[in-house]
């Protein structure tokens, strides 16, 4: 039912209640509903949690294959959060471009991005895969993207 009341909401079309879209990563809710450990399946233990909320829709988004390629390879070092509210899914966190004055946001100049067709299609591919994978595990879910 929580497919169908996605797809209906994202048609616009009315359903037994308002379609609902969630992002939930709040490592205590789901450990207490998943009922387990979620730090051993933390990509399972989400989608039951979003399974027991009679949840419609999840929030879902990819970025490229790995932003902070490049920046690995210039030796650039980075941290991770692991805030009590999202022990399961921590946030990557890289400083790129220190900021102390106004100049410095004025003078400001990001690193260009190489948007090539060969590039681009190799984006598209692992999008393409890695989508259909995240519509596997959510299973009950629209996954719109």
């Amino acid at each position: 039912m929580c497919y169908e009341r996605g797809l209906s909401a994202v048609y616009f079309e009315e359903h037994d209640r308002v379609g609902q879209i969630e992002y939930i990563s709040h490592s205590g809710l789901i450990s207490k509903l998943y009922k387990r450990d979620p730090s051993q399946s933390p990509n399972e233990a989400q989608a039951k949690t979003y399974e027991k909320l009679d949840t419609d829709m999840i929030f879902w988004t990819l970025q490229y294959f790995d932003p902070y390629d490049q920046a690995r390879k210039r030796g650039e070092q980075f941290s991770i959060r692991a805030d009590s509210w999202s022990e399961l899914f921590p946030t990557t966190w890289r400083a790129t471009f220190r900021v102390s004055s106004v100049e410095d946001v004025l003078n400001y100049e990001p690193e260009e991005v190489d948007l090539g067709d060969h590039i681009f299609n190799r984006v598209v591919e692992y999008f393409d895969r890695e989508h259909r994978k995240t519509q596997r595990l959510y299973r009950s879910q629209l996954v719109p993207s």
